[in-house]
């Protein structure tokens, strides 16, 4: 196979320069026969030039020179960014002593050839530089291929998330309304209405979950997945986890207990959402494989000065693994065998996943486990710097002093007075988050696409009836929610444009708020925090207003 065929890109440029015309033919002739584009320069500027207009393998440069000689050349070239890493040869007929030769090297020399030249000895070094060229250059275009295939996986999965969580928001949404208004007026009866929606709602959250752990994973093996880091409370992520889970125990006749083994920082750097998906992992994996006994969660703080971390011991009395199924039992799609998929269900990606969460947040996930006694999940994460970090003994104390994000009595939320324009292309999310908005006591105008939102809302700021918040699906056809939200601005909408989102990735997040977005609305819509996000990106007047409203009417909100 001869080289043109071995490599796709042009030919290799060698670039030589000597000032005799004799020394140069004499170099061309000898490389005549390699597969290279020999360029000839006859002083050191003229070979500067040449620099900037061509991409070079590799440069000989003779050292005895009129006006620039080749010591200056060279620094020349190393001194130059787009230059500075192209290897250079001297050729030289004057002097080997070790001095002169050390100049060469200091000036970015890589090597030295003695004239007269030994054509044998040329060409292969010649080729050496070459071939090393040529790597270099199928490297990059195999990076920019993976970048490209990357980018396009990217890309694939977050108009799969759109795609997918777009109908699941309808789909929750609409079984929700049914599930609240039917039941007393249906004449299939209260209960058998609320048994059967109540059924759709689990498996629709169910169906959500798995969606979400396979997005998760495949962001994670693209890497395209993000943790954040920021201040936290341990002992409320491990009392959140807890909360949720302790109803699955209880219906199984499970304890499960949190027990304290150090003093505990109140406060640590990571990413608490992550975290408390970890631990919603390991403690739902405990109690789906523990038929009887109790799940232990014990939490200890392993302080080293330069690295401290929290470490998570998930102990149950569980069925236990073999050797065989613990050395794959962080692969994904596995479980300890097709046995248990069969017996307790599962898509085998929760652990998978959480190994992968752990190693981003500074720390592991590892396992210890013996056949028919129990299993031991071993969870550690950075905490981040403790200086100055209170470290507490009782856990009820650090919940005392973080504020939770629950309202302790929660109130109607109430939108009377409110003037909206939806922006959403989807026929079924139209009809569902024009009802709840409605229901919340606003007047709600739709826009099936960037461009007619867009104009609506210059149209109405116009006439100095403003809509007083917009909310803004990312993807629509015509126009997108980043190029109405971007031109909005452009034309001078000052109002909230809350984005409606399916990519919940923090690129993705600030990509809605560059285009312009205050905030953000994730998909499936959750109806309370969609009301609550409203209100919180209001102009103060008309918050205060719907809350007085609020107040007033507390019955309307269902």
């Amino acid at each position: 196979m001869d080289s043109k065929s071995q490599h796709p890109f042009e030919k290799c440029k060698v670039l030589v320069v000597d000032d005799r015309p004799e020394n140069l033919y004499a170099v061309e002739t000898t490389l005549k026969r390699m597969d290279v584009e020999i360029i000839k320069a006859q002083s050191g500027d003229e070979a500067l030039r040449l620099m900037l207009r061509h991409e070079f393998a590799l440069v000989l440069l003779d050292v005895q020179m009129p006006e620039m000689d080749g010591f200056e050349v060279a620094s020349l070239i190393r001194n130059n960014e787009s230059t500075k890493l192209i290897p250079i040869i001297f050729l030289t007929a004057i002097n080997k002593d070790e001095a002169f030769v050390f100049r060469g090297y200091e000036s970015g020399a890589v090597d030295y050839l003695f004239k007269p030249l030994d054509p044998v000895i040329l060409r292969a070094k010649v080729r050496i530089f070459v071939d090393m060229y040529r790597q270099k250059k199928e490297l990059e275009i195999a990076r920019r291929e993976a970048d490209a295939a990357n980018q396009a996986k990217s890309d694939f999965l977050a108009n799969m998330s759109h795609e997918i969580r777009s109908p699941m928001t309808a789909i929750l949404g609409h079984v929700e309304l049914i599930a609240e208004e039917c039941p007393g007026a249906c004449c299939f009866g209260k209960k058998q209405v609320s048994e059967h929606t109540n059924i759709v709602l689990r498996s629709g959250d169910h169906l959500l979950e798995i969606i979400n752990a396979i997005l998760d994973l495949a962001k994670i093996e693209a890497d395209r997945f993000e943790v954040e880091h920021h201040q936290c409370s341990p002992v409320l992520v491990i009392s959140n986890a807890t909360s949720l889970t302790r109803v699955r125990a209880q219906e199984k006749g499970l304890d499960i207990h949190v027990s304290y083994e150090s003093k505990i920082p109140e406060q640590i750097i990571s990413d608490p959402i992550r975290l408390h998906q970890i631990l919603i992992n390991l403690l739902d994996n405990a109690i789906k494989f523990t038929p009887s006994g109790s799940v232990h969660l014990k939490v200890r703080l392993l302080n080293d000065e330069h690295a401290p971390k929290l470490q998570f011991d998930i102990v149950d009395t569980g069925i236990g693994m073999t050797e065989q199924q613990v050395n794959k039992i962080f692969e994904p799609f596995t479980q300890a065998d097709t046995s248990m998929a069969r017996r307790f269900g599962g898509t085998g990606l929760g652990l998978a996943i959480s190994k992968r969460l752990a190693v981003m947040l500074g720390g592991d996930l590892s396992i210890q486990s013996e056949h028919g006694q129990g299993s031991t999940f071993s969870l550690t994460i950075e905490t981040g710097s403790l200086q100055a970090v209170n470290l507490i003994e009782q856990a009820s104390t650090a919940l005392l002093s973080v504020p939770s994000d629950e309202p302790l009595e929660e109130k109607p939320a109430n939108l009377a007075g409110l003037t909206i324009l939806l922006a959403e292309d989807s026929p079924d999310n139209q009809r569902l988050l024009s009802l709840l908005l409605k229901k919340a006591g606003a007047t709600v105008t739709v826009a099936d696409n960037g461009l007619v939102a867009h104009d609506l809302a210059l149209q109405q700021t116009k006439s100095e009836t403003p809509f007083d918040i917009i909310l803004m699906d990312m993807q629509m056809p015509v126009l997108d929610g980043y190029q109405a939200t971007s031109q909005l601005r452009s034309n001078g909408f000052t109002g909230p444009i809350l984005a409606l989102t399916a990519h919940a990735m923090s690129t993705d997040r600030k990509k809605c708020l560059d285009a312009g977005c205050n905030d953000y609305i994730s998909k499936p819509v959750n109806r309370k925090k969609m009301i609550s996000t409203i209100i919180k990106n209001l102009p103060e007047r008309k918050a205060i207003l719907c809350d007085l409203k609020s107040e007033q009417h507390k019955g309307q909100y269902i």
